[in-house]
């Protein structure tokens, strides 16, 4: 198994890398660290990005609670959803196995991240004042990502998208 300098060389070793801004360069720092252990694991690219999905909707619950506490612990967990998700990428970049399900998975849990996050930030807000302007915002909190990424991240849209990059890279 290669340390984690060489997985990085492997892995952080693109384009798309160096035009990451500074916090999904922080990301990239510890994510490193999970790659190495999920591919001594013998997970896929596709497991880790369904895991960041499982793990984006267990916080969800967190930031939903009255407790300061358990919401601390569903920022940290939304945040170890993302380094997730900048794992998974790795894992696929490490076994160079890119493919049009991975980007549609990805870009499909993106859409259930989004969506987990504002949902149980909505019911937060609601258990602590459910008058009528906080149910309004809370219901358009929870439809302007579902709206958002159902435009942006159609099937075709991340397929089309996919092979666009496929043609570029050869």
């Amino acid at each position: 198994m290669e340390s984690i300098s060489e997985l990085r060389d492997i892995c952080h070793n693109t384009k798309a890398y160096k035009s990451h801004n500074r916090l999904s360069r922080l990301y990239f720092k510890v994510s490193i660290y999970f790659t190495s252990l999920f591919l001594r694991l013998g997970m896929t690219a596709n497991q880790v990005t369904v895991l960041s999905g499982i793990v984006a909707i267990i916080s969800a619950f967190f930031l939903s609670a009255s407790s300061i506490y358990l919401v601390l612990v569903g920022v940290l967990l939304l945040n170890f959803s993302s380094i997730l998700d900048h794992s998974d990428g790795e894992v696929a970049r490490y076994h160079k196995s890119i493919t049009i399900t991975g980007h549609f998975l990805d870009w499909y849990m993106h859409y259930v991240i989004s969506s987990a996050t504002f949902i149980g930030l909505a019911f937060g807000a609601l258990s602590i004042n459910s008058n009528m302007y906080m149910i309004l915002f809370s219901i358009l909190a929870i439809v302007t990502p579902i709206m958002d990424y159902a435009i942006i991240s159609s099937g075709w849209t991340v397929i089309c998208w996919t092979r666009i990059q496929e043609l570029k890279l050869g």
